[in-house]
């Protein structure tokens, strides 16, 4: 049907021309625009060495309308909000893979160096019980970050994993481990800074199971740090935005016990208790 076409490049506003990439990585300058999103390949490029390009389309279609569906339905939430928490969450999980990929191209291509690395990015806080290479099975199957992956409905997606994997029982107990120190503990800590982050909205799939279309609507620390971005989305959060001047402290600050005693000053006199409706805050863990 197009053997006898040519090719048109006068067709972009501007003058902009039609343009190809030949690298094996490739990202959109950006995502979303007025009236427009960008899913799959057009968003993102990541070399499919482990054909992961199919699993991205329909991951980022899926979320891209559904971010669609939850901006009609919501209108009280900033719209150029919802569709950076859809940019956010492209970075996250195109740059997983992109760590992967760019340990193909640099380092050993041994099968187990590669199950290793995979262990990094599936299992960073080393609290679930997984061999190196069920984690680069899970890895190569979408499922980042891990945690978020079984979110609310672990009790489809456990076993799921467990039996592609041959993983140990227990992988929601991730969410009874939040790898902060204990309360009495906590003020001697101290903290340093590796990536800007900024508190905004995320969103996530809930429990709908697709009858609505609609995303769970929270916020978050996020981050525009491609190595960074999908290790907070992989520890989900809920923070209440009043707490936005204890965020901005945390910049200023080094130590725990420096921050709580900025916190008692910029912190509102009392904070309403988020609405129990359609939040499970078993799906968050506290950072």
């Amino acid at each position: 049907m197009i053997q006898n076409a040519t090719l048109r490049d006068d067709i972009l506003p501007k003058g902009a021309r039609v343009g190809a990439c030949q690298d094996w990585s490739s990202w959109a300058k950006e995502t979303v625009g007025d009236g427009w999103a960008a899913a799959g390949d057009a968003a993102m490029f990541v070399d499919p060495i482990l054909s992961t390009g199919v699993t991205l389309a329909l991951q980022t279609g899926h979320r891209a309308a559904y971010t669609w569906l939850t901006q009609r339905a919501r209108p009280d939430l900033p719209a150029a909000s919802l569709w950076r928490a859809y940019s956010d969450y492209l970075r996250g999980e195109y740059g997983a893979f992109l760590t992967l990929a760019r340990y193909f191209y640099g380092n050993n291509k041994a099968a187990p160096s590669w199950w290793w690395t995979a262990q990094q990015l599936v299992n960073a806080s080393g609290r679930l019980q997984l061999e190196d290479r069920q984690a680069f099975t899970m890895a190569t199957a979408g499922f980042f970050p891990v945690p978020r992956a079984l979110g609310p409905g672990a009790e489809v997606v456990v076993p799921l994993i467990q039996g592609i994997t041959g993983a140990a029982d227990g992988l929601e107990a991730i969410y009874r481990d939040t790898g902060v120190p204990a309360p009495e503990d906590l003020s001697h800590e101290t903290y340093s800074l590796v990536a800007p982050f900024r508190l905004d909205l995320r969103t996530e799939p809930g429990l709908e199971r697709g009858l609505s279309g609609r995303l769970e609507v929270y916020h978050d620390l996020v981050t525009e740090t491609p190595q960074m971005s999908h290790r907070l989305a992989a520890t989900p959060a809920r923070i209440d935005p009043a707490l936005a001047p204890v965020v901005a402290a945390m910049r200023e600050c080094s130590d725990v016990a420096g921050l709580l005693a900025r916190a008692g000053r910029c912190c509102p006199p009392a904070i309403p208790q988020p609405c129990a409706a359609p939040c499970s805050a078993s799906s968050a863990s506290p950072r």
